[in-house]
C-alpha cells in the first residue's frame, strides 16, 4: 500500500515532528502557565523554537533537500501551522479561559498531520 521511501519520510518525519513539537509544547506550557504572556505571545515564542528544529530536521534529514528552493515553501507551510496553533491558543486560552492543555492536541496531532502532507507533497518534493 505504502512504498518504503514513504514509511521511512513518515518515520523520519515523525521523529523530528515529536522533537520540534514537545519543544513547543513544552515551552508553550511552561510560558502560558507561569509568566504573565499571553496565549498567543507564549505560543509565537514556542512556535519560534520548534521551526528551527523542524526545518534543519525535516529539510536535511526526513526529505533530504539540499537546495533552497524549499525555503519558501517551508515557510509557507510554518506559517499557516503558526496561525492555526496561535489561533486555537488564543481563542482556547485567552477567550475561553481554558487551560493551556487544550492546545496541546493541536499542536502535537493536528498540526504535524497537515504538515508532513504538505511537505511532502510540495515544499520538499523531489523533480
Amino acid at each position: 500500500m505504502f512504498s518504503v521511501p514513504f514509511i521511512q519520510s513518515l518515520v523520519r518525519f515523525g521523529i523530528v515532528g515529536i522533537l520540534a513539537g514537545l519543544t513547543q509544547a513544552g515551552i508553550f506550557y511552561v510560558l502560558a502557565t507561569y509568566t504573565n504572556l499571553s496565549g498567543f505571545v507564549a505560543n509565537t515564542l514556542a512556535f519560534l523554537f520548534a521551526l528551527i528544529i523542524s526545518y534543519f530536521g525535516q529539510s536535511r534529514w526526513t526529505f533530504a533537500d539540499r537546495t533552497n528552493r524549499s525555503i519558501p515553501r517551508f515557510l509557507t507551510i510554518a506559517l499557516s501551522s503558526f496561525i492555526i496553533g496561535s489561533g486555537g491558543a488564543w481563542i482556547v486560552v485567552d477567550r475561553w479561559r481554558f487551560s493551556p492543555i487544550w492546545v496541546v492536541p493541536i499542536i502535537l496531532i493536528v498540526i504535524p498531520a497537515a504538515s508532513f502532507l504538505l511537505m511532502r507533497a510540495w515544499a520538499f518534493r523531489r523533480i
